[in-house]
């Protein structure tokens, strides 16, 4: 019996159990995420903290690692989805739109109250109405139209909306039974062709396809990691990949960022092939502190991404309203990442409980859900 055997009840139509690893990985992708919103936000305030700045330096090339793994996660899950026979469209839509847009939907208004009250952080509107400027963020419009963003994290969003919708309509044309791997190739090729051609979609679209094809190709255990040999082999893999994509992000010309995504696929996707199966080869022990904590905010993940950059750029701005020095030594810069960390964390569980997962929500039954998204 294979490895995949062994792993395969989370796979189980309605099963309850929860895949550790895949809630680690959406964990540390979030923490990715706010690290690098928290060094873009605090650069200002570290001039000569020579470590800090070394460390904010790696942050902003990571930040959007983090992102296209989230993307990917969502691809996953969109695919695991539709692997169930007794998948409904309608079903499927309705407690992922109820389980994005009621807390969107309610921190867009919290935003809207606290500028009004403090002009000074106000956007620039375009020249828009504020009503206009206001339905177009409540609609996702930010990444799929010219629009800026009221919250950061409305462009990764609108990709994840529009991924929701639009893909398990491609499955359900195409025939959920006549095997989808080829479909989410073609799919990614395509995204892939109009991005090079046109500029559109956002090549980081591109990642919802390649999650699909992951899931398709460990569903069908092509995938499969079986010994700590093949674990090293693709962690070293994922790194020289991540190691090329460094040295590709100053390429301007087409070909070069064809490769830098490919390379960021890579990198992702050896990432995510390992979360899924290191657990099964090595020995880990989940009720560590480091884990448990990934593992928490792996489980509120949206409700983390969706705060994390409100919470943060308040607190930095409380930090140096209070203490202008503050972020100046690598020791109390780190010790403020962490206590801003806990708070976002604390902030992302009440929005989990009350807005994204209501026992009285639909919804609420994506709790025990792989991914969880």
């Amino acid at each position: 019996m294979n490895r995949f055997h062994s792993i395969e009840p989370f796979f189980e139509a309605g099963s309850a159990r929860r895949w550790e690893g895949l809630d680690l990985l959406r964990g540390f992708a979030a923490c990715m995420v706010f690290v690098f919103h928290y060094a873009g936000m605090t650069a200002h305030h570290t001039s000569g903290n020579f470590a800090w700045e070394c460390l904010e330096s790696l942050a902003l090339k990571l930040g959007s690692v983090g992102t296209n793994l989230l993307l990917m996660l969502s691809g996953f899950l969109i695919s695991k989805s539709l692997s169930s026979p007794s998948f409904s469209y309608r079903e499927f839509l309705k407690r992922r739109i109820l389980r994005i847009f009621v807390p969107y939907t309610a921190i867009v208004g919290l935003t809207g109250v606290f500028v009004l009250v403090f002009p000074v952080f106000a956007k620039d509107h375009g020249g828009q109405s504020l009503a206009s400027y206001y339905l177009q963020q409540l609609l996702l419009w930010p990444g799929l139209f010219p629009s800026r963003p009221l919250l950061t994290v409305s462009w990764t969003l609108s990709y994840i909306v529009a991924g929701y919708c639009l893909v398990p309509l491609l499955a359900i044309w195409w025939g959920r039974g006549a095997g989808l791997l080829k479909l989410w190739v073609l799919v990614l090729a395509v995204c892939l062709a109009l991005n090079v051609l046109t500029g559109l979609p956002m090549i980081r679209v591109c990642y919802i396809p390649a999650g699909c094809i992951l899931a398709e190709l460990v569903m069908s255990d092509r995938a499969a990691l079986t010994s700590l040999w093949s674990l090293l082999r693709v962690f070293a893999l994922g790194l020289a990949f991540l190691s090329i994509r460094f040295t590709l992000e100053s390429e301007t010309g087409q070909l070069g960022k064809v490769l830098y995504f490919f390379c960021g696929l890579g990198a992702v996707s050896s990432l995510a092939i390992l979360s899924i199966y290191w657990s099964q080869i090595v020995k880990v022990n989940f009720q560590a502190l480091p884990l448990r904590a990934l593992n928490f905010i792996g489980r509120r993940g949206y409700s983390f991404y969706l705060l994390h950059g409100a919470v943060t750029k308040l607190f930095v701005l409380a930090c140096v309203a209070n203490e202008p020095g503050i972020f100046s030594h690598w020791f109390t810069s780190t010790l403020m990442l962490l206590i801003c960390l806990a708070v976002s964390s604390v902030v992302a569980e009440f929005s989990y409980q009350l807005l994204e997962c209501p026992r009285w929500s639909p919804s609420s039954s994506l709790r025990e859900l792989p991914v969880g998204k």
